[in-house]
Formats: C-alpha cells, structure tokens, sequence
C-alpha cells in the first residue's frame, strides 16, 4: 500500500512541475526582464552627474552649511515701474514662487524681496552703499565690490541663521552661559545634518535700465526668479546646461525666453528637499535627475 501511495505522489508531482518547466524552456519565458529599466537607469544616472556639477558650480554657500532659501513668506515690493508693469511682475514671480515651493506672504505684509527698476542704478548703489559703510559687518566690503560691478540686473542676498527645528538661534538656553553668541538650544553631535539652517531674511534687486534695454520684461522677472530663490554666482558659466542663469553672456539667437525645465527643476529640488540634509546637494541631484527624464 505504501509503495503504491508513493507512486502516485510522484507520477502527481511530475504533472504539476511539467507545465513550469515546459514554461521556463519557452523563449517568452526567457525575455520576461525588461531590458529598457538599464536605459532609464543610466541616463537617471547621467542626469544626476550633470545636476550635481551645475549645483557645484554656480550655488554659492558657506563651507559646512546648508543651502540658502526662504524659510519665511515672501512679500514683494516693486518700485520705478507703472502699475500695470508691477501687478505683471507680481503675479509672474508669484507662479515661480509657489511653483518652487515656497510661500507668498498676505497682502498687508512687510516687505522683504524688494525690486528697484531705475536709470540710475550706479547712483543708488553708492548712495546705499555710503550710508552703509559705517554698520559694515563680516562680508560687507565683499558684498559692496560685488554690487558696484555693472550690471543688468543686481542682487543683495539678506541671509542668517536659524536653528533647523525652524526656531530661532538664541544666547539663553537653559543650564548655558555664552555671552553674545548665538546658537541652537536643540543641538546635537553629528556630521550627516546641520544644527542651523541658512535662512534669506531679505533681498533687494536692482534693475539698470541702461543695460536692460535689450531683454523682455518677461525674461528679466524669470531671471529675477531664479536667483532671488537662492544666491547663486552671476558670473558662473553652465556649458551644455539650459538655464536662464546666462541671460546675459549669451547672443540674442541663444538667449531663452524664460526659466527653462531645467531653472524649474532645480528650483523645485531646492525648495523640496531637507535643507538640515548634509547631503542636500546629492537629493537636490537626485530629484532634478528623477524630474528630468519623465
């Protein structure tokens, strides 16, 4: 009886494993893995090189801090223009604002993200920088060569710190005694993330209409956009890389109209990623890449 048990165990489990095996024998079988995912693979890859390299290149930082950008609502001022002009550049630095990932303050708001278009531009730069010569704090002197250089558009980045929680740095924690110095109460010892976060508070664009004459309003308040969401370097050149960052130094034929899906992916990776992040330049990449190729 268990000799004849046995054999029909057998002659049942050759007829459930043939049709696995007549199925694996199959070319249909054998071409199941989707060969396309290594394509997608290496071009995400490439994608992530080519990010990382124009985020090196032209995002200017501390050594050993986070990436600037506004913690804060944004309230715009807009000064030398008409107010049909001001309600345009409102609501088209609005749309990039939001669309980034940062806030739009309520109407009745202070100002913090103010535009001056003026003809007079090197007047009100000296002026401005005159009166400020005798506050000068660290980096001043660097800050004012930078805007005395000519041209179409100027920026002046207002940053500090904050701690990474979204408090601010104080000189009174409980049970530590500092004097004058400021930090984060909530601190902790680690080299992965950053106790303080940089923090716009401020930022003030000069428009030269001297120089600017040649550009579209809607190509100057993309460019605006762009480096009013972080401090980036005016001056850094991107080979092979769409981005409006080289308005400027490009021919007219070259020039882009507006922010590029470049610029918006970029900008949208910043404002999307963990600031506190010691490795905020590599997820920056990442997403920008992930964007890119979809």
């Amino acid at each position: 009886m268990a000799a004849r048990r046995a054999a029909f165990f057998l002659a049942l489990l050759s007829l459930l494993r043939a049709p696995w095996a007549a199925a694996a024998d199959t070319p249909a079988a054998q071409s199941t893995e989707p060969l396309p995912s290594v394509t997608i693979q290496a071009r995400r890859h490439s994608e992530w090189q080519r990010a990382r390299a124009f985020i090196d290149h032209v995002v200017v930082k501390k050594r050993d801090e986070s990436y600037p950008i506004w913690h804060e609502a944004l309230c715009l001022r807009v000064f030398g223009v008409e107010r049909q002009q001001q309600d345009f550049i409102r609501t088209r630095l609005a749309q990039i604002i939001t669309s980034a990932g940062a806030r739009i303050a309520a109407p009745d708001c202070r100002a913090n993200f103010h535009i001056i278009v003026t003809a007079h531009a090197a007047q009100l730069i000296q002026a401005w920088t005159t009166r400020n010569d005798g506050f000068a704090a660290a980096g001043w002197h660097a800050e004012k060569r930078r805007l005395e250089q000519p041209r179409a558009v100027r920026v002046w980045y207002g940053v500090d710190l904050m701690s990474a929680d979204g408090m601010p740095l104080s000189s009174e924690c409980p049970g530590v005694a500092v004097d004058e110095a400021r930090f984060s109460c909530r601190a902790f010892a680690t080299r992965i993330q950053f106790n303080e976060v940089a923090a716009f508070t401020s930022l003030v664009v000069i428009v030269d209409l001297g120089l600017a004459g040649d550009f579209s309003l809607g190509q100057l308040v993309d460019y605006i956009g762009l480096v009013g969401l972080t401090r980036l370097n005016l001056d850094a050149d991107a080979p092979g890389v769409p981005t409006l960052l080289t308005l400027f130094r490009v021919p007219r034929e070259d020039r882009l109209q507006g922010l590029s899906e470049w610029d918006t992916a970029f900008l949208a990776a910043l404002y999307h990623t963990d600031p506190s992040a010691g490795a905020q330049d590599s997820d920056i990449a990442r997403s920008m890449a992930a964007t890119l190729i979809h």
